[in-house]
């Protein structure tokens, strides 16, 4: 089985797939990362013919995405394709739904702190909202030392600086307490290879209403186009929170997203999923 990142190395994973070819093995080519068709057709020609040959001696295509296996059998359907998305893990799942409190909205980010991620627009958000509303921010998690730094100046230099908390990478019990008592995942992600994203998949399991960008598979995995943001400006993503805030839809909302990861991307729907595809 092979694993890897779509993009410049396929050269080399169809070198290793042809190789564990002639050595008699059946082989599996499992991307990860955002694949989408829009990827695939920015590659130069060179890159996606290795991608047709790995799909033509591959035995198994995998795909973190759903996007993955259809670009899959649209290019060769005689190669077998399949989805497989991350999940979350049983100790982590969230069996019942949680209400949030009602006195003020708590928006949250957790994850890699890095520019990539977008984090620093997530504090001009709260500025936009916080002119109307009470709410707050929590921003959880470490990474690019450099990016920190500039977002730690940002929130210092915010009016709004004592509605943001800062907190460094935390375990994952103390996690689940945050994820109980906040209301909004904003996700603003412009990661090249952004995939099937934990945090996002552990936020909506809580009911968080995730506002993210249309990045890669995002839109495919909150499956509600209200949520996805085509605009990569603060002012646009205030705009839905509030709009969610407003026209009374949080509660009806949070529990879609709950319903939705319960029923599709659990450990135990992904592991009866896998058993499927080896079978």
């Amino acid at each position: 089985m092979l694993i890897g990142y779509s993009g410049n190395l396929f050269p080399y994973y169809f070198l290793f797939i042809k190789i564990g070819k002639l050595l008699g093995f059946k082989t599996i080519f499992y991307i990860k990362g955002g694949f989408t068709e829009t990827k695939y057709n920015s590659f130069p020609n060179r890159i996606q013919n290795c991608y047709k040959k790995e799909l033509k001696y591959a035995d198994i295509a995998l795909y973190e995405g759903e996007e993955g296996a259809k670009l899959s059998a649209k290019i060769r359907p005689e190669t077998k394709s399949f989805w497989l998305p991350n999940y979350v893990e049983k100790d982590f799942e969230c069996t019942h739904y949680h209400t949030k409190p009602q006195d003020t909205i708590k928006l949250l980010y957790f994850g890699r702190i890095h520019r990539d991620k977008n984090v620093i627009m997530i504090v001009d958000v709260l500025d936009h909202l916080i002119v109307n509303n009470n709410y707050s921010l929590t921003i959880v998690g470490s990474g690019e030392t450099e990016y920190e730094r500039l977002l730690d100046n940002r929130i210092a230099e915010s009016p709004n600086a004592e509605k943001v908390e800062r907190i460094p990478r935390i375990p994952h019990e103390k996690l689940k307490e945050l994820l109980e008592t906040h209301h909004f995942f904003v996700f603003p992600s412009v990661e090249k290879q952004e995939g099937h994203s934990n945090s996002l998949n552990e936020a909506m399991s809580y009911g968080l209403v995730p506002i993210v960008s249309d990045n890669n598979f995002l839109p495919s995995i909150v499956g509600n186009d209200r949520l996805v943001l085509h605009e990569m400006s603060a002012g646009a993503y205030a705009e839905v929170i509030e709009d969610v805030v407003k026209s009374g839809d949080y509660e009806q909302l949070s529990r879609q997203m709950f319903e939705r990861v319960r029923s599709k991307f659990v450990q135990s729907i992904i592991e009866q999923k896998l058993k499927e595809i080896i079978d």
